[in-house]
C-alpha cells in the first residue's frame, strides 16, 4: 500500500513537473506574440492604414470581438494577463483532478469561469457608471470651446482629450480621424454601442443631423447634457431603492454554492460520500440545476437596474 501511494506522489509530481514547463514555454511564446502584436499595431499607427473609403462612407471602426472584450473591461484586462491566468487556473484544476477527483474539478474549473466572468463584468460596470457620470460635463466643455470661437472639431478633440482613462481609446480615434478629416461619428456610435450608452450615440447623431441641415449644433448638445444629467439622477435614486434587492441576489448567488465548498472541504467523508456515490451525483446536478436556474430567475429580475 505504501508502495502504491509512493508511485502515485511519484506520478503526480512529474506530471507536475510537466505541466510546469508547459505553463512556462506557454508564457514565453503569449510573451513573444504580445510584443509582437505592439510593434504590428505601432507600425499600423504610424503609417494611418485606417484611410477613408471612396465616396466620403463612413468607416467602422477596426477593433475585433476580442479586443472590444479587452477595452470594456479596461487597460489592467490583456491577452497576457489572461493567458496566464487560464494557465494557471489549468495547473490548479489538473491538480485537483489528480487528488480529488474529475467530478472536483469540474467544479473547480466551473469556480474559476464564473469568478473571471464576475470580475470583468464588475470591471466593464464601473467604467460604463464613469461614462455616463463625465459625459454630462465633457458636453459642457464642448459647449464652451464652440462659444468661445473655435470649430466643433476642434471642440470635441479637445474636451476629450483632457478625459479620465476610459476615453482614452476614443480620444485616440477621434483625434486620428479629425486630423485625417474624415467622418469620426462611426467612433461615437462604436463606442456607445460597446458600452450601452445611449447618450455617446445620440452625439454622433446631433453631430450628423446638425452638418446635415446645417443647424446649430449647441441646442442640441445643451438638451442632450441636460437629459443625461436627469437620466443619472433617476439612476442613482433607482440603485438606492433597489440597494437591498441587489444585494439580496448576491447572497442568493454566492452563498450555496460557498456552504458547499466549506462542508466539502471540512467533512472528507461527507465529500466522499458525495462524490463517489449515485445519489451523491444525483444531488449534485440537481443542485447545480436549480442553481443556476435560480441564478438565472434573479438575474432577470434585477436585469436593467441602474442601466438607464
Amino acid at each position: 500500500m505504501m508502495s502504491i501511494s509512493t508511485q502515485t506522489a511519484h506520478l503526480a509530481s512529474i506530471m507536475f513537473g510537466l505541466l510546469a514547463m508547459i505553463v512556462l514555454i506557454l508564457l514565453v511564446l503569449v510573451g513573444y506574440w504580445q510584443r509582437k502584436r505592439a510593434i504590428v499595431r505601432s507600425v499600423q499607427r504610424r503609417m494611418q492604414l485606417d484611410l477613408p473609403k471612396p465616396g466620403g462612407a463612413r468607416t467602422k471602426p477596426g477593433v475585433s470581438l476580442l479586443g472590444d472584450v479587452f477595452v470594456r473591461a479596461g487597460p489592467q484586462w490583456s491577452v497576457g494577463i489572461l493567458a496566464t491566468g487560464a494557465l494557471v487556473a489549468l495547473v490548479i484544476v489538473a491538480g485537483v483532478g489528480l487528488y480529488r477527483g474529475v467530478i472536483e474539478a469540474l467544479i473547480t474549473l466551473f469556480f474559476f469561469v464564473s469568478a473571471t466572468f464576475a470580475l470583468w463584468r464588475m470591471h466593464f460596470e464601473r467604467r460604463r457608471r464613469q461614462i455616463m457620470e463625465e459625459l454630462p460635463e465633457i458636453i459642457d466643455a464642448v459647449l464652451r470651446s464652440i462659444t468661445a470661437g473655435r470649430s466643433l472639431e476642434q471642440a470635441v478633440q479637445g474636451a476629450f482629450s483632457d478625459t479620465s482613462d476610459v476615453f482614452v481609446s476614443l480620444a485616440l480615434r477621434l483625434r486620428s480621424a479629425i486630423q485625417q478629416g474624415r467622418d469620426y461619428t462611426s467612433h461615437f456610435e462604436h463606442f456607445g454601442k460597446m458600452y450601452h450608452v445611449p447618450a455617446v450615440v445620440q452625439i454622433a447623431l446631433a453631430i450628423r443631423t446638425s452638418a446635415r441641415y446645417g443647424s446649430s449644433i449647441k441646442p442640441l448638445l445643451q438638451e442632450l447634457a441636460k437629459s443625461s444629467r436627469v437620466r443619472q439622477e433617476m439612476r442613482r435614486e433607482f440603485i438606492a431603492a433597489t440597494a437591498e434587492l441587489r444585494f439580496t441576489a448576491v447572497v442568493f448567488a454566492i452563498l450555496p454554492p460557498g456552504l458547499a465548498v466549506y462542508m466539502m472541504v471540512i467533512n472528507d467523508e461527507f465529500s466522499r460520500i458525495l462524490l463517489s456515490s449515485d445519489a451523491g451525483h444525483s444531488m449534485i446536478a440537481v443542485a447545480g440545476v436549480l442553481q443556476v436556474v435560480g441564478s438565472f430567475v434573479i438575474w432577470r429580475l434585477i436585469k436593467g437596474v441602474g442601466r438607464e
